[in-house]
């Protein structure tokens, strides 16, 4: 269903995880209040965690070698940006009238794909701590700068497939393009 085809009074469900069982429930007094349509956020922020992670590729890329605490300082702090970037996309994704719900109130047969998407948040914030992590540690030059490059560009390469799964996610739910650059 297409958003211009919701009917008056679709809302979201209680907090995740989502059921489609809570999403398709109306109370005594019929369905609650509308809720706001999440895609405008959602796309807004995609475009801001895309540009963090270029910050991040950009801050691994640079050269380590002899300056191995001013490297670690940049690409630590691209990290911590990017820990912020996925709460706030945990948010608009998993939060009330985030667009989980929305996506489970116009295609519930995508629950399976909305469940493996906030499966996979968790583990994305366990990654980003745990390159924090080694980055905070410090190390031996070269070799730890090519650990934490290791690790980070694993980091980076989850992050890119999530947004893949997210965009198709959304496609499928509203055959909407939310943007491969945003």
């Amino acid at each position: 269903m297409d958003r211009q085809s919701r009917l008056p009074g679709q809302v979201s469900a209680p907090r995740s995880p989502v059921s489609v069982a809570a999403v398709s429930a109306v109370g005594p007094d019929g369905p609650p209040p509308p809720t706001p349509d999440p895609l405008p956020n959602v796309r807004r922020h995609r475009g801001e965690m895309r540009e963090t992670l270029a910050e991040v590729e950009q801050a691994l890329a640079a050269p380590a070698p002899h300056r191995e605490a001013p490297w670690g300082t940049r690409v630590l702090a691209g990290l911590r940006r990017l820990q912020a970037d996925l709460s706030r996309h945990v948010e608009l994704t998993e939060g009330d009238g985030g667009l989980y719900r929305d996506v489970l109130i116009h295609a519930p047969r995508l629950a399976h794909a909305v469940h493996k998407l906030e499966r996979e948040h968790d583990g994305m914030a366990s990654a980003v701590g745990e390159a924090m992590r080694l980055v905070e540690a410090g190390g031996d030059g070269e070799p730890w700068a090519c650990r934490v490059r290791e690790r980070v560009t694993g980091l980076l390469t989850l992050f890119s497939r999530h947004r893949q799964r997210g965009a198709d996610l959304v496609y499928e739910a509203y055959e909407t393009d939310i943007g491969g650059d945003g």
